[in-house]
């Protein structure tokens, strides 16, 4: 219900599509190993020396039912909210994956995330899993998978709670009223 950096997830890889695999969300920094990079620019990353090689030949997905963001209020506090689909509750993030470790790929916001964050985790639609995943697939192919997931999701407020790694059950994802 509530996976934090330095935490174990699942990933699925080219080399895994029929199991997941458990990695540590976040990789370490090149230049400073006690630094945990866990999200990358998908507009970049393709040509970052950070991710370059690993964009062409170590891409997941990262299985989820939902994530969380973060809302800055105007008296700098900060309001939780939960993004899921409305259908179909699965989906996968694009990732990027090194030794046990992965990151999660971002994009610009949808018009459903930009009154909450400037960006958010690049969904992959289903048709674009496998796509993502192929060792045959090009730059331009794979950029066309990064593109902000805007159909069939919603949002809402939830508690505070989940600003806790401790807290790991299911009211963490109960809408609360603001």
């Amino acid at each position: 219900f509530n996976i934090r950096p330095s935490m174990k997830a699942l990933t699925v890889t080219k080399n895994s599509p029929n199991k997941a695999e458990y990695r540590t969300f976040g990789i370490k920094a090149p230049w400073d190993e006690k630094q945990l990079l866990i999200n990358a620019k998908s507009e970049t990353a393709p040509e970052l020396r950070t991710f370059k090689t690993l964009f062409a030949e170590q891409r997941c997905i990262i299985p989820a039912n939902f994530f969380y963001e973060w809302k800055r209020n105007p008296d700098k506090s900060k309001t939780p909210f939960l993004f899921k689909k409305n259908v179909d509750k699965c989906f996968g993030f694009a990732g990027l994956y090194k030794d046990d470790g992965f990151v999660i790929l971002t994009t610009r916001p949808s018009d459903l995330m930009k009154p909450i964050h400037n960006r958010m985790p690049c969904i992959l639609r289903r048709e674009d899993e496998e796509t993502w995943l192929s060792p045959d697939s090009d730059i331009d192919q794979l950029i066309d998978c990064l593109a902000p997931y805007e159909i069939g999701m919603t949002c809402y407020p939830v508690s505070s709670r989940v600003n806790s790694p401790a807290n790991q059950d299911e009211s963490l994802t109960v809408e609360v009223k603001t």
